[in-house]
């Protein structure tokens, strides 16, 4: 699922805000939290986590979202088949992939 997918959960979230929200307050900011895309041989290409990691963070402040928490920085382990070990934006020896790349 692309980034942009988060659209209707956001307007969900929102509206239940605005419902419950009745002291008329600015709106609670809505986060992102840990959202990432695992380059393992089961997850996607490098190049569409790069591509991916720029259209969240676009997306996000398109819809008012003003904090993005990539998930993860580093990647867990070695191991290019585990899911876990390669969310990072770069590897776990600190090598940079491309969606840190300029």
């Amino acid at each position: 699922m692309s980034p942009e997918t988060a659209v209707e959960d956001y307007k969900k979230i929102r509206e239940l805000i605005t419902r419950y929200t009745t002291d008329g307050k600015p709106g609670i900011p809505i986060i992102s939290g840990e959202w990432g895309y695992s380059s393992s041989s089961k997850g996607v290409a490098l190049e569409t986590q790069a591509a991916y990691i720029v259209r969240m963070q676009l997306s996000n402040l398109l819809y008012g979202i003003p904090f993005s928490i990539w998930y993860d920085w580093k990647n867990d382990g070695p191991d290019p088949e585990e899911h876990e070990h390669n969310f990072g934006s770069v590897t776990n020896d600190l090598k940079p992939k491309p969606a840190i790349l300029p």
